[in-house]
This record gives structure tokens, sequence and C-alpha cells, in this order.
């Protein structure tokens, strides 16, 4: 709930700021009560960069402190129409949101390395180090650009690609200390609102979710960082900040701890644009996720007597929402299945012929706008050959759905043109008809991509990357229509 419950959660409404409190994600709760076991957790980690090392010597290349990759056209999210006079470029697309965040997180990250090595060989000065960077990180969660900036912005992203006008909350931090409230995503029409949920449902659905979504692709980009490129970065006090605090907002959702916060945030939401788009992120996704066909106006009035009241409680459940919602509450914990999270950058095995592999993988459960996406995704490198192979079991209510995705990464098969890296993309997937809940029928489908990137120079690597997709949802990618992408970016290693 960012008190959008969106993202995190701040402190109770007062008097004088009840008309700043709207939603975000409870990482209030996350604080008070995990706060000391995971800060000791990181003091114990092994060190990351130890079991990378000799690959990247191997190469011959220096491992770059951090990595920066932002895509800085994603068409064509940046160009789509806008309506009511929406002539602004909106709030910046998935991709370019992550790129910004991860970015800025790698570079402060390695600043910080320079000052103190989180993975110095004496147990003090790593101590110190890793405290610092997880103090850093534990404070800075709600600035602007960062974790909770993250999760907001993929809340807008959904709403944007669907014309619906949004605020991020998070943004007024310089104006008002988080402190004083619950962080929201606002401005928001109800007419929009219902629009979207009566035409575009899948997205609606989606929509409550993506809060979620974004913090798992962000510990999925540091892992891929990590692994492919080598960075150095030290990135394991965000990654679990984004684990654990996923986790108790489902927790908080499923256990009605999330109801003692509603009532104050209808009484802050004086007028429609004041309030947060959702409520609690996860008991808004079940009760539409069940209730498709439901209008939106259905909600009731807002208690102010003005609009539509938005939030839902636990006890608004049926139980077999609530069932559902706790089912996938445990299926999150897959996603504590993570190497990468535990300081274990890769492994590796050598053959009889001289030959190193390294490997690694993860466990991952996403939350859909049909239901779930739980699979595993396997990362492989060697000697001429990075890639990822995952795969994939979508779920709505009573049916799996298969899918496997390939990604062979920065291939150079052509000698004339070493400087050019090829990235190619495949998934191919089964997902419900109209990516409904409730709907039983397999729909094939699948997605390609294919990204060319510049790699002469380590400071300045522009790359393109061209599209094409099905009707279907995949992780980062807004568009859940069929259609095609074309991206324009660079990535920096230093």
């Amino acid at each position: 709930m960012r008190r959008h419950l969106g993202v995190k959660e701040h402190g109770m409404p007062t008097a004088e700021n009840t008309h700043r409190a709207h939603t975000a994600q409870p990482i209030g709760m996350f604080k008070r009560a995990c706060t000391p076991l995971l800060a000791l957790l990181l003091l114990a980690l092994p060190s990351p960069v130890a079991f990378a090392q000799e690959y990247w010597n191997d190469e011959g290349i220096e491992r770059p402190h951090a990595r920066i990759e932002i895509p800085l056209i994603d068409a064509p999210y940046n160009f789509q129409e806008r309506r009511d006079g929406y002539s602004w470029v909106g709030s910046p697309s998935m991709g370019q949101t992550l790129g910004l965040s991860n970015g800025f997180y790698q570079t402060v990250h390695a600043g910080l390395g320079m000052l103190a090595d989180p993975n110095d060989e004496a147990f003090w000065p790593r101590f110190f180090a890793r405290f610092g960077f997880f103090l850093f990180d534990y404070l800075t969660f709600d600035f602007p650009g960062l974790g909770a900036w993250t999760h907001e912005e993929w809340h807008r992203a959904v709403m944007t690609h669907r014309g619906v006008r949004s605020y991020n909350e998070v943004n007024d931090f310089l104006k008002s200390s988080p402190s004083s409230g619950i962080i929201a995503v606002s401005g928001e029409r109800d007419a929009d609102l219902a629009r979207m949920k009566r035409d575009h449902n899948a997205d609606f659905v989606r929509l409550q979710a993506a809060g979620f979504e974004a913090q798992w692709e962000q510990n999925r980009r540091f892992s891929h960082d990590a692994f492919f490129h080598g960075t150095k970065s030290f990135d394991l006090g965000v990654m679990w900040i984004n684990h654990v605090n996923t986790y108790t907002y489902l927790h908080s959702c499923s256990n009605g701890t999330t109801d003692e916060i509603v009532d104050d945030l209808n009484d802050a939401g004086e007028t429609e644009k004041e309030r947060d788009f959702a409520g609690p992120d996860c008991t808004g996704w079940v009760s539409d996720l069940f209730r498709a066909n439901e209008p939106y106006e259905a909600r009731g009035k807002h208690p102010t007597g003005e609009g539509v009241n938005r939030y839902r409680k636990s006890t608004d459940l049926t139980p077999s929402e609530r069932s559902y919602l706790n089912r996938n509450k445990r299926f999150a914990l897959i996603n504590f299945i993570d190497p990468f999270a535990y300081g274990f950058e890769d492994f590796w095995y050598d053959t009889a012929d001289g030959v190193n592999y390294y490997y690694n993988f993860r466990g991952f459960h996403y939350l859909t706008g049909f239901g779930g996406d739980t699979g595993v995704q396997l990362y492989l490198k060697s000697r001429g050959f990075k890639g990822t192979v995952s795969l994939h079991f979508y779920k709505n209510r009573s049916t799996t759905f298969p899918g496997v995705e390939f990604q062979w990464v920065e291939a150079k098969p052509f000698e004339a043109f070493s400087s050019l890296a090829f990235t190619p993309r495949l998934m191919a997937w089964t997902q419900p008809e109209g990516l409904r809940f409730f709907d039983k029928t397999q729909k094939p489908g699948g997605l390609v991509s294919l990204r060319v990137a510049w790699k002469e120079k380590r400071y300045a690597q522009p790359w393109l990357e061209l599209q094409a997709k099905s009707e279907g949802w995949v992780a980062g990618e807004v568009n859940q229509s069929d259609g095609l992408a074309t991206r324009l970016g660079v990535a920096s290693e230093f």
C-alpha cells in the first residue's frame, strides 16, 4: 500500500494531514517486525563477487561497478493519444521506470562501495559496510526514483496505457514528509476507472497487482545484471526489502491488518482526485479478479456521499476470494527461492576438457490480471554463450496454461561486426481466452523480439529493440493486447 496501497506505510493520518492519506504497501509493518532480522541476514550472506570472479578474469574483462540501461524511447507507449486534453507525456513506461530506478540504485551502491567494501574479507569492515548499505536502502525506499516510486509508477503505467490520468504522490517528498501520512497514486476520476473496468477488465485487474510486479521485476533485473554483466554493486538490501515487503503486504491483506486503515483512507479522501485509485492493492486485486462482470459503481457510494467507494476490506471478500488470496500469499514464498538474494551470484562446474560452465536459477510467482504466473528461470553462460530459459505455468481459477521462454544474451555471431551484440527473445504460451479468470479455453500466443546493441564503448552502448507479441500477459510489458513495439535506449557500464 504505499498507502497507495501502493507501497508503504508511514503512520496513521492525523487531523492535520488526513487530506494527504491514501494508500500504499504496509512497509511500515515490515520495518517494525523484520528489519533487525533482515539486517542480520545481509551481514551474514556470502560475498557475491567471489562466485563469478574467475569467469570474468578468464574473459579478460574487468567487472563493472554498475550498469545503467534506460529506454529513451518506448513506442508506442510514449506516443499514445491521451484523453480529455491529457496532452503531456503522461507517465514513464515500465521499462523506463525500472531503468531509472535500478540505474540510480546501482550507481549509488557503486559509490558507497568505493567508501566501504561490502565484500571485504575482514568481518568488521564487511559488517559496517553492509550495515551502511542496508541503512541507505531502508531509509531511502520512499524517495523519488527509488523502490516505492517504482512500485507506484507501474500502477500509473497501466492506467496511462488506458487513458486514465493519475499522480504519484511519492513525488511530493520534498513538499511533505512521507511520515505525515500514507502515499497514494491519486488524481483519478471514478468515471475513468469505471470505463477501464468495463472496457479493459484484464488491465484493470492487472493494474492493482502492477506494484508487486514492479518489485519482483526490479529484483530480476539486479540478478540479470550481476550474472550476465558482472556488476559489483551490492544490491542485496533493496532486493530483500522487495521480497519481504511484497510478502508482508499480501499477508496483511489476507489477515485483515489493512482493514485498520481503510476507514482513515475514506475520511482522508474528501474528493475523487484526493483518493487513491484502489486502497489495499491485494484486496482490490482479488475482489475484481472474481467480480469481472460487476459494474464499478456496484461498489456503492463513498462514505462522504460523493463518488464511488473504491476501497475493499478483507471483510468485503467472499470465502472463496479470501481463500484464493491466501493461496497466492503462500505461492509468493516461491520468490524467496532466489540464490541471487542470498549472495550466490552463480555456480559452476568444470568439464574434463577444461571448459567452465556457469549457471543459476530463481523461482517466481507473479500476480496477473487472470490469476498468476509461477515458474522457474535458469541462467546459463559459458564461452560464447549467455542465455536464459524459463518455464511458465500460468493459472487462473481452475486451469493451468504452460509456457516457455528463451533469451540469448548479447550473442556475437558475425566476426565482421564484432562491436554488435544481438539479444533475441522468444516466448510461446497458452493463456486463458480473453485473459479471463474463469475461462478454461487455452489460447496460444507468443512474443518475439530482437535487440541490437553497439558495444564498442563501455560507457555508451546505444541499442535498438524490435518486438512483436500476441494477446497475453508478459511481466514488464504494459500492453496485454497484440501489437508491435520499438524501443531505443542506451546502456552504460562503469
